[in-house]
């Protein structure tokens, strides 16, 4: 009992003479003896603060920089005025080779649309007009779970260079005309017609949104908010770029 009594109390007296001293000869020599650095306790806590700002970005998961809403009305937005399905049977019948030879990629367009309208029985002739309004929703942004980063610091200033995926669209949904909220003339689709319809619509939508910029500008939106959050995270230099 004795000896452990004596260590207790004789073991954090010399340890705290011993921190006393160090200090005393460092004041004397004017510079430390032993710094934090070379211990790497400071390497190790910028090391740590890295890891936490990344794991905290990437648990952000994905980041919807832009939502874009569009009704499309089937089949009258896929059918160019300006072409004839008549017209476009006669080169078929008089041409020799394939659709896509003898027809430009615009009457492709009209023919696959006309033809699957008729067959789900949709009428578009004889001053016929039956038509679906879907509602499409694209979402498009980034996938921040695979955002990658390099933090440097010089002094007190710190500077990021984070590199980002590639802006993609994220979802795309087309919405049910029969959900009871449907305020244009309804048309008799069984579900597997609807099905047909939809993903009819969706392949051309998504051309179609690509066409006009839509990930350019959920990639801008994305680099904005990322650079903002930088900036309140207290970097002065930040560099943003894509994969």
């Amino acid at each position: 009992m004795r000896i452990r009594t004596y260590f207790t109390f004789i073991l954090p007296l010399v340890l705290v003479l011993s921190i006393a001293l160090v200090i005393l000869i460092s004041g004397l020599l004017g510079k430390p003896l032993i710094s934090l650095p070379s211990l790497g306790l400071v390497r190790e806590e910028k090391i740590l603060s890295s890891e936490l700002l990344l794991e905290e970005i990437r648990e952000m998961g994905m980041l919807y920089t832009l939502e874009y809403v569009h009704k499309t009305v089937f089949p009258y937005d896929f059918l160019d005025p300006g072409l004839n399905y008549e017209s476009i049977l006669r080169t078929l019948r008089s041409g020799t080779g394939s659709v896509r030879e003898l027809l430009s990629p615009a009457e492709q367009e009209y023919l696959s649309t006309r033809n699957l309208a008729n067959r789900l029985g949709i009428r578009t002739a004889g001053g016929a007009a039956d038509f679906v309004v879907a509602t499409v929703i694209v979402r498009a942004g980034i996938d921040l779970s695979s955002v990658r980063m390099e933090i440097r610091e010089e002094g007190r200033a710190k500077s990021v260079t984070a590199t980002l995926p590639r802006a993609d669209i994220i979802d795309l949904i087309i919405e049910d005309p029969h959900s009871g909220n449907y305020p244009y003339p309804d048309i008799k689709l069984n579900p597997a017609a609807w099905r047909e319809i939809a993903k009819y619509i969706e392949e051309r939508i998504r051309q179609k949104i690509i066409s006009e910029g839509i990930l350019e500008t959920a990639r801008e939106s994305g680099i904005q908010f990322l650079r903002s959050f930088f900036l309140q995270s207290g970097f002065s230099g930040i560099e943003i770029i894509e994969n």
